[in-house]
């Protein structure tokens, strides 16, 4: 009899778990646009900040020899978030969170001199998406 209680309570913990942890239906998500507490605007100018952070990341790229030439790499974002969406939490104090997917780059350049690694096109040497979650607590969205 104590063994099938503890099964039963080990069940429930593991239920309870999965329901916490499992991906919420598409449903539960925020699509009507004036329900979002603005978090396509927060979206946006986050991607932005990210543009403004690739420039700064091309501009102070470190060159270094490599071989016979020379290279630097830097990180940048894609143009457009992948993902940005909104979701109830059910709390008071933090009633929605807001998802926002985005894809990490890292830029290559190459050259046979500084100068020219400097200036060449950068080649896409990795790719990664990012998930950022920020909360609103009911004012604004907060990272």
């Amino acid at each position: 009899m104590r063994q099938h209680g503890r099964w039963w309570h080990a069940a429930a913990l593991i239920a309870a778990l999965v329901l916490l942890v499992a991906p919420q239906g598409h449903a539960d998500a925020v699509t009507d646009a004036s329900l979002d507490h603005g978090f396509d605007g927060f979206c946006a100018g986050w991607m932005e900040k990210l543009r403004v952070r690739e420039a700064d990341n091309a501009r102070a790229a470190r060159i270094v020899k490599n071989g016979t030439g020379y290279v630097g790499e830097f990180k940048g974002y894609g143009r457009k978030p992948l993902q940005c969406r909104v979701r109830p939490t059910g709390s008071r104090s933090t009633p929605w969170v807001g998802q926002l997917v985005y894809e990490e780059i890292v830029y290559r350049k190459h050259g046979k001199s500084p100068s020219a690694a400097r200036g060449s096109k950068p080649e896409i040497a990795a790719r990664t998406q990012v998930l950022e979650i920020f909360k609103f607590d009911g004012s604004r969205w907060v990272y």
